[in-house]
């Protein structure tokens, strides 16, 4: 049995692929950043926003030393 593909082979794609740039990827990060320390902030535990972002609790640290 075929297998279906969820996504048109390139060729048929009707746009072109849209790259992000290292600026909207910065920008993007650190708004996740200030979100986390707001969440912190009103009372959400450390483990859980670490959980929310999807990242470890020692890069969440990390991370939030640098504000």
């Amino acid at each position: 049995q075929a297998t279906r593909w969820a996504v048109p082979p390139i060729g048929q794609m009707n746009r072109e692929p849209e790259f992000l740039t290292r600026e909207i990827v910065e920008a993007i990060h650190q708004d996740q950043i200030e979100h986390a320390r707001e969440l912190i902030d009103e009372g959400e535990s450390r483990q859980y926003v670490a959980d929310l972002l999807n990242v470890e609790r020692v890069t969440l640290y990390r991370e939030l030393a640098t504000l």
